[in-house]
């Protein structure tokens, strides 16, 4: 669950 939220929150920031 937490790898889950990192990753989502790693791939935002990228596109942003």
């Amino acid at each position: 669950s937490n790898t889950s939220l990192l990753q989502h929150s790693s791939v935002t920031l990228t596109e942003d």
